[in-house]
């Protein structure tokens, strides 16, 4: 039987004092992706009462939920913590704080033959503009979602983090009938997507988004229905505390 562990793509920083962790890569430019990011939170704290990190957290918390449910040999919270500890041949399953995992996730890999590599499946995208796509990469499609593989202690341990330069040829694929992992997009259309340098029009952009997402949260697996009771529930106070 395979061992898993779960690896968050997360710093210590972020998850002992909750603090957006962006800080590093805000020097890098303006026209460099997590500068925009940077920038869309700062307008996300100027327009709403409930912060972007508050969101975050409540966001996290739903998340987790799906991660209790599987029984993993171990969870590692903090990127670039030491593996040394594991066994050769343990499985890395990495993913971030907006995968939501089936519950049949780690009972599934632990059942299979040992990978040379890893494994990937097939993963659902939900999107804020309302749609959901099954194994849907939108770096390079020959690439697994990135809460779509893991790999196989000490192979290609570089992949934990950039997930951007992977390749399904490498890793033995798990055919399931339905999605092992879904990766709600929602939350970082409405904080990222919503870009504006007006106030006024940021607000009705992520009121846009967050109506959109309430409309089309049910195109999420079943078995994640009290998540999506509770996420309905994060969106709605979200769009409440609006300040303008």
């Amino acid at each position: 039987m395979n061992k898993i562990v779960l690896y968050f793509r997360r710093s210590k920083k972020y998850y002992l004092e909750n603090k957006v962790d962006y800080d590093h890569l805000f020097r890098e430019g303006e026209n460099n992706g997590s500068y925009k990011i940077r920038k869309s939170i700062k307008m996300w704290n100027l327009c709403f009462k409930m912060k972007y990190m508050d969101f975050r957290i409540k966001f996290r918390d739903i998340a987790k939920r799906t991660i209790d449910r599987n029984n993993f040999d171990d969870i590692i919270l903090y990127n670039y913590e030491s593996l040394d500890h594991l066994d050769p041949g343990t499985l890395i399953f990495p993913i971030d704080d907006d995968d939501w995992l089936s519950r049949h996730l780690a009972t599934t890999i632990k059942n299979l033959e040992p990978p040379e590599v890893g494994f990937w499946w097939e993963c659902l995208y939900k999107e804020v503009d309302g749609g959901s796509h099954r194994d849907k990469e939108h770096f390079i499609y020959k690439c697994p979602a990135p809460c779509g593989y893991c790999l196989k202690y000490p192979t290609k341990m570089d992949l934990l983090w950039n997930h951007q330069n992977n390749q399904k040829k490498w890793y033995t694929q798990v055919l399931t009938s339905s999605p092992l992992a879904v990766k709600i997009s929602s939350m970082s259309g409405t904080g990222y997507m919503a870009m504006n340098d007006y106030p006024s029009l940021y607000i009705k952009r992520v009121k846009e988004l967050t109506n959109k997402d309430l409309e089309t949260i049910y195109d999420i697996p079943e078995e994640f229905s009290e998540e999506i009771v509770l996420y309905k529930e994060l969106l709605r106070e979200f769009l409440a505390s609006v300040k303008v």
